[in-house]
């Protein structure tokens, strides 16, 4: 527990007991500036619009290299994009949009030039640039093939994704079909669709051969080994020069949770997260749903070198984050509180657990705690170049956690600016967004920008008819047109206009004079004329009058 004096010293921050000798006696901030945990003071990231304040839980958080711009997620499948140098005191997401419908995201990452990665929650990840335009969208796989083999994309949604620390156009993807996928951005859509295909794959299998599902993924430095978590507890690592080949095998296999690796499906066996320790080539580090997270060293992975317990992890997909020297290890403590918790051997306060790495202790070296925080924190990242915290909380809070000293830019540069006046394109009616009226016509653009709307009209006037020239109109046909074929039928008109007369009622008037034309084409043909009589309904009627008078003789 936390000593009074540190408590009343610093309400968020409190020692938790690790640390060598030397350093008992100096405070929770000291230790803070000794580790250069940047846990002073804190901000938050607004979610914009009517859905600001608390909300569904943020489930990913990505940071450009920079640290200028943030990807947050929601549980609600929004994305929302933040830029630090354009936000003021309010922090506002400057976009907000989903990625795919009626989908949660699962994972986000950033690369080259602002692009990021992002997991949809499907089995088609997206690479977006750093405006949010969506740049490639990866192809979804034939479900009904046996052979992952056989077809380019995933099957199922896809849980981890990272961009290949050596090569620029090349990211990595890992699925719940079993699978790991091998993608270059740059090559372009294939296929009728418009969709990207993978070049290369990976089969994820236990060690009797039977394929699981993938769940965490991390890419070693070198590019040249991939490390899977998988849903069996095991953590595979693959050669990735030659593992992509059919029926490859992983180089190392060792079990996270006791007894696993033996295809355990369900909670307790799942890995959620594992990464490598900055700057310790052979050094890794997972966390999976016993609520452990383990040390290993590759070199001997029989055994982890050290293990963290009570670590709750209730969630797929929480993580765990390194300072930017690997010298401290952060892990966000996620969901309700748990036994020990409630019973009091652990702070229910505490959702932010720093650990010493390079040392023994197994105890967290400081605690976040936060008494208004009460479901805990999912997803967290540690931002390099600012040197600040990013927490996702599940009450859907982004908390930006900095140091005045050690921290630079980021959330102290928008703190500063006042709170600039809202535009009407700022305004959100309801959460609705765009309003569209029906029958409602579009403001017609002006063709010169740089023009006023008096010249504007004035351009729009229609030009005189010419009065001299060889294009010159007569008075009398200006209102009648001014076309060729028009000016060409002037001369050609008489003074009754037969376009305008019955053509029956002008061969009529011919009936009856010598020489008419009907009388001297028949002339010779058919010298005596044969009309019908009566017409076609006559002849109908008289016919039925017939038949009655015949039933009527036959009755008699």
């Amino acid at each position: 527990m936390a000593e009074a004096s540190d408590a009343a010293e610093a309400p968020f921050l409190v020692r938790g007991g690790a640390g060598h000798k030397s350093l008992a006696s100096r405070s929770a901030q000291e230790l803070a500036l000794l580790y250069e945990i940047p846990i002073a003071e804190r901000s938050f990231l607004s979610r914009g619009g009517a859905a600001d304040g608390k909300g569904s839980g943020v489930c990913l958080l990505s940071l450009e290299a920079s640290g200028s711009r943030v990807l947050a997620g929601g549980k609600d499948g929004k994305l929302r994009l933040y830029d630090f140098g354009g936000m003021d005191v309010t922090q506002r997401p400057f976009k907000v949009f989903v990625a795919e419908e009626g989908y949660i995201p699962v994972d986000a990452v950033h690369g080259p030039a602002g692009k990021f990665f992002v997991a949809s929650g499907s089995s088609a990840p997206k690479v977006y640039d750093r405006d949010g335009v969506l740049q490639v969208d990866m192809m979804k796989g034939d479900m009904y093939l046996k052979d992952q083999s056989n077809t380019r994309g995933h099957t199922q949604a896809v849980t981890a994704l990272r961009w290949h620390p050596q090569q620029r156009n090349e990211t990595l993807t890992a699925s719940l079909d079993g699978t790991v996928r091998l993608w270059d951005i740059e090559a372009g859509p294939t296929n009728m669709w418009d969709k990207l295909e993978n070049v290369q794959m990976i089969k994820v299998k236990t060690a009797q051969g039977t394929p699981i599902m993938a769940s965490a993924l991390c890419v070693h430095r070198s590019g040249q080994t991939l490390c899977v978590g998988a849903h069996d507890g095991a953590v595979k690592l693959y050669d990735a020069r030659a593992g992509f080949e059919k029926g490859a095998r992983p180089k190392l296999s060792f079990s996270h949770v006791a007894g696993g690796g033996r295809h355990h499906l369900g909670d307790g066996y799942v890995v959620t997260a594992v990464e490598q320790i900055p700057g310790k080539d052979t050094k890794l580090v997972s966390r999976a749903q016993d609520h452990t997270v383990k040390f290993w060293d590759v070199r001997m992975a029989r055994t982890p070198t050290k293990v963290l317990s009570d670590i709750f992890t209730p969630s797929e997909k929480c993580d765990l984050t390194f300072s930017p020297d690997g010298r401290v290890l952060l892990v966000g403590v996620a969901g309700a509180p748990t036994e020990e918790e409630i019973s009091g051997v652990v702070d229910r306060s505490s959702r932010l657990l720093f650990f010493d790495v390079l040392g023994k202790d197994t105890r967290p070296l400081l605690r976040y705690a936060d008494p208004e925080l009460s479901l805990g924190m999912s997803v967290t990242h540690w931002n390099r170049e600012l040197k600040q915290v990013f927490c996702g909380a599940d009450d859907g809070r982004t908390q930006i956690h900095y140091h005045p000293v050690l921290s630079e830019k980021g959330t102290m540069l928008s703190s500063t600016k006042s709170r600039r006046q809202l535009r009407d394109s700022d305004l959100q009616f309801g959460g609705v967004g765009e309003i569209y009226v029906p029958g409602a016509q579009p403001r017609k653009k002006r063709q010169n920008p740089y023009r006023s709307e008096q010249e504007e009209r004035k351009a729009r006037i229609r030009p005189r008819i010419p009065q001299n020239g060889p294009f010159a109109v007569e008075e009398a046909t200006k209102h009648k047109g001014t076309g060729m074929a028009h000016i060409f039928m002037q001369d050609k008109k008489e003074e009754v206009d037969i376009r305008m007369q019955d053509p029956r009622e002008a061969l009529l008037k011919y009936a009856g004079q010598k020489g008419d034309i009907v009388d001297h084409i028949y002339q010779n043909a058919a010298p005596e004329m044969r009309f019908a009589e009566s017409t076609l309904e006559q002849l109908e009627e008289d016919y039925k009058k017939k038949q009655e008078e015949a039933l009527d003789q036959n009755k008699q």
